[in-house]
């Protein structure tokens, strides 16, 4: 039902953008898959109805299934910002779950300022995680609700050329003292069940959803004209165990017309004795 009442924001906020001609409007639909069967899709719009305002909202779907936790979760994501040709404030909400067994949200803001090609940001975070989990007592067995928060901060740097565009960003988080209660909890003998949420971190489409302790990304990408090739990067480690992850994946972007553009996307990612994942995807987008 919740996924129902998303969906149909997204689909509001498109009709808003169809009916009125003067509001700007920018819309993806994303699909990828990994060769652990892991899998992500994602829906975003985004409308512009002053120039100094944009509003978005999005949805989507995930699934890490590693051998050793398997989890899925529903993802919504809002945000909204005031902008002017040079300084710029987006504040944004990012919701998480996991068939309530685990949960996060984000709340975050980034302030940004453009000079020439340049544009710069900083970042800041609020994290709320709940996790539910049983312990065993003798013949019982007791559920449990633990919450721990966090906070995170960061920069980022981008660079929009005619035929060159690139960027760089990193951000570092810090949690509270429950986090290492539940980290203790989850390698107690007494332990009926947890959510391993830490191996979100193996595949590249959920790492973003469990408790890092940094990511760092870069990419560079050349126009051709209407097409582009795209070039990314990524590192992060958790903060449960320590694991780090590296990735790196290519793309190739064309415009099928003015309004409408799709990108195919191919990389792989490296996890701490995990190994080597290969993934893919494909993007639509829609601008108008």
């Amino acid at each position: 039902m919740r996924y129902m009442q998303y969906a149909s924001a997204i689909a509001l906020l498109l009709a808003s953008g169809v009916t009125h001609a003067d509001i700007g409007l920018d819309a993806s639909l994303a699909a990828f898959a990994d060769s652990e069967s892991g899998s992500s899709f994602d829906i975003d719009a985004s409308i512009s109805p002053r120039d100094w305002l944009t509003l978005g909202v999005g949805l989507g779907r995930s699934e890490s299934a590693d051998d050793r936790a398997s989890l899925e979760g529903d993802a919504f994501r809002a945000s909204a910002g005031v902008h002017s040709n040079r300084f710029g404030l987006r504040g944004y909400f990012r919701k998480w779950s996991d068939s309530g067994e685990f949960e996060s949200e984000t709340l975050g803001a980034r302030a940004y300022l453009n000079h020439e090609r340049f544009t710069f940001e900083l970042i800041a975070e609020a994290v709320s995680l709940g996790v539910d989990f049983a312990l065993t007592q003798g013949n019982r067995s007791l559920e449990v609700h633990r919450e721990f928060d966090g906070t995170g901060f960061g920069a980022s740097l981008s660079y929009f050329g005619a035929r060159w565009s690139g960027y760089a960003e990193a951000v570092t988080y810090d949690y509270d003292r429950v986090l290492e209660q539940i980290i203790t909890i989850s390698r107690g003998p007494n332990v009926a069940r947890f959510p391993r949420f830490q191996f979100l971190i193996d595949s590249v489409l959920t790492l973003t959803q469990g408790a890092l302790d940094y990511h760092i990304s870069g990419g560079v990408e050349r126009s051709l004209g209407r097409s582009a090739i795209l070039l990314d990067v990524l590192s992060a480690k958790d903060a449960v165990d320590g694991r780090q992850t590296h990735s790196v994946s290519a793309g190739y972007r064309y415009s099928l017309s003015r309004h409408v553009d799709f990108e195919v996307t191919l990389g792989a990612s490296d996890t701490d004795e995990l190994g080597s994942i290969g993934f893919g995807g494909l993007t639509l987008s829609l601008h108008r």
